[in-house]
């Protein structure tokens, strides 16, 4: 491998600078590993076997986050040699969306890499007429079902290409319905579309590109695009097309140098400026004081702690009594029998004790006793 691939794995790095891990459903996987609470979660099997140690967790995130970009490279050297390097570039530096994913422990960025791998054997089954490569397709899809529920959509899209995966993915779909339904309730899709920008940020500049690549890429791709609607957490079973789109969209940019090195120039700025941004992801210093602070004001007053529902998992991480985690709704504090502290980034009538609110983001502590 040649030098410039680890430029790839670089803003990873910056994720072992920080002592905690990202996110706020990273830390339900912790809870559950770490033995502080046992938690119905979703592909928690994938986790069972891991000692509690947060650098442990790291470099297994980072592991899979380098099997991604191996598969990413196979993808597109499939459809191009001398771009093999700058569509990889380009994939991962024109979106947070691939690195941020990586960053949190959670289930899905384990079937990721096998989603990617199961792609490149597709496609490499279609370009070479090997039907045999169909089959260790259908298999990396299985096994990331398995870990991963939301691989029956991935499979769903992907089907679209090739008749018996599709049939096979309803199939599958049908005995899993109420998850789907769940998966596909609108909830917070205009936050995450409309409110400021779309997950993908730069990289919808290909999507447009994928959709010219024909039927076996630009159904897949609308389809993902309209479950990623639905539910932004879905957007990551788009990512081997949009990689695809992406060798596409730079063949066109020969004909354009300067944009072309423009574009290149971007996402390498990005992909470091991604590196540092995990920095400042949630959990940051003010969020851990936040959880401290009320824990600490609870046990000193003796009054019972009630807490959001969105940082429920880290007060169980720092040994708080939380009521609430994991999804909506809160709370309605005006109907509790007081007294109690309450966590929350909400405004209420009662004794504010600390405000460690910042740009956008609400984090209080009050003390409701009468």
């Amino acid at each position: 491998m040649k030098l410039k691939w680890f430029l790839l794995l670089v803003p990873f790095l910056f994720l072992f600078l920080r002592q905690d891990l990202v996110g706020v459903d990273s830390y339900a996987y912790a809870l559950n590993i770490c033995g502080l609470k046992t938690l119905d979660i979703a592909g928690y099997f994938v986790f069972s076997w891991l000692p509690c140690n947060i650098l442990v967790w790291k470099t297994l995130l980072f592991s899979a986050y380098v099997a991604f970009v191996i598969g990413s490279a196979y993808l597109a050297r499939a459809f191009t040699k001398k771009q093999c390097f700058n569509a990889v570039l380009v994939f991962v530096g024109l979106s947070p969306l691939i690195l941020f994913s990586f960053f949190k422990f959670e289930n899905e960025i384990f079937a990721l890499p096998l989603m990617m791998w199961a792609t490149y054997f597709f496609f490499k089954a279609k370009l070479e007429d090997k039907p045999k490569h169909f089959l260790t397709s259908v298999l990396l899809i299985v096994l990331s079902g398995f870990i991963w529920e939301g691989t029956y959509f991935f499979a769903l899209a992907l089907g679209l290409a090739f008749l018996p995966l599709f049939v096979g993915s309803l199939l599958a779909l049908f005995f899993v319905w109420d998850k789907v339904l769940f998966a596909l309730t609108p909830s917070g899709v205009l936050e995450s579309w409309f409110g400021g920008i779309s997950p993908l940020w730069l990289l919808v500049l290909v999507v447009p590109f994928g959709l010219l690549l024909g039927w076996s890429i630009g159904a897949p791709l609308v389809v993902g695009l309209l479950f990623g609607f639905f539910n932004p957490k879905l957007l990551i079973i788009i990512l081997p097309f949009l990689l695809i789109a992406c060798v596409k969209f730079l063949g066109w940019l020969e004909e354009y140098p300067m944009i072309k090195q423009l574009v290149i120039v971007l996402a390498v700025v990005q992909l470091i400026g991604f590196g540092f941004v995990s920095l400042t992801l949630p959990p940051t210093q003010d969020d851990w004081l936040w959880i401290e602070e009320g824990i600490e004001l609870s046990e000193e007053t003796g009054f019972r702690l009630v807490n959001d529902w969105s940082p429920g998992y880290w007060v169980l991480w720092k040994g708080g009594q939380a009521v609430r985690w994991g999804g909506p709704p809160d709370l309605n504090y005006s109907e509790l029998r007081k007294p109690f502290v309450v966590i929350t980034s909400q405004e209420l009538g009662c004794e504010l004790v600390k405000d460690f609110s910042g740009f956008f983001v609400n984090r209080r502590i009050y003390e409701c006793s009468t």
